[in-house]
């Protein structure tokens, strides 16, 4: 596994978030199984390091809900879309954790709610169970 993947995965682990090694954005093995279910059952980092040194991992991504501390994503597919609602929300904006991506952002928030995936036309909101990457 490369170095700076592993140094990434042990940081975002380490702040809570659940980890799973992905290709090209799908998940690499059987990551909702029962031998490994992260979506329920947080796995050591000993666990998890070694799941990501599968052959066909060349990335990592972050499993949503109440495993990653109630982490949630707002994945907006249109650059135009997300700034419309950060001219709208600005205070937000501002604060939320926001990444670049190749067709728009990604806000990341946290819920005291369990939230689903929702589908928009700009998008989706990434609930629990679902990952990003």
């Amino acid at each position: 596994m490369n170095t700076h993947l592993e140094t990434e995965a042990h940081r975002l682990y380490d702040k809570g978030a659940m980890i799973i090694g992905v290709n090209r954005k799908v998940s690499v093995g059987d990551w909702g199984g029962k031998d490994f279910s992260v979506q329920t059952n947080r796995p050591k980092w000993e666990e998890v390091k070694q799941s990501l040194r599968h052959p066909k991992v060349t990335g990592i991504a972050i499993v949503l809900g109440p495993i990653s501390g109630d982490l949630y994503c707002r994945d907006w597919d249109e650059v135009g879309a997300y700034e419309q609602w950060a001219s709208e929300h600005p205070d937000l904006a501002a604060v939320l954790p926001t990444a670049r991506t190749k067709r728009g952002y990604h806000n990341y928030f946290t819920s005291d709610k369990v939230l689903p995936t929702n589908t928009y036309n700009d998008g989706e909101l990434r609930g629990a169970g679902s990952y990003v990457g």
